[in-house]
């Protein structure tokens, strides 16, 4: 199933939409950005964000995520329900 870029900017997948002829000006703007940052900075970034899915990873080999996966896109709920329901969770908690 796929998404609009809309979509996903609504659901919270992405945090901004850009007409392609400044994705990769924005992407040389971020990328800067993110340079500036001292190393340890940019590490300790990294590891936070991807420790969740590298443990989760490793733990199962990825079948518990991939599992999670399938349910949410055979769930009769349907996938864009489900991601609403997270999305207006995240909102309520102020994240």
């Amino acid at each position: 199933m796929n998404i609009n870029a809309q979509t996903a900017l609504d659901l919270g997948l992405v945090s901004e939409v850009l007409p392609h002829e400044q994705l990769l000006p924005r992407a040389r703007e971020l990328a800067e950005m993110i340079m500036q940052a001292p190393r340890s900075t940019r590490h300790l970034a990294h590891s936070i964000v991807s420790h969740p899915w590298k443990e989760a990873l490793a733990h199962d080999q990825g079948f518990q995520l991939t599992r999670q996966l399938y349910d949410m896109a055979i769930d009769e709920e349907g996938i864009f329900e489900r991601l609403n329901r997270i999305k207006e969770r995240f909102q309520r908690n102020g994240r």
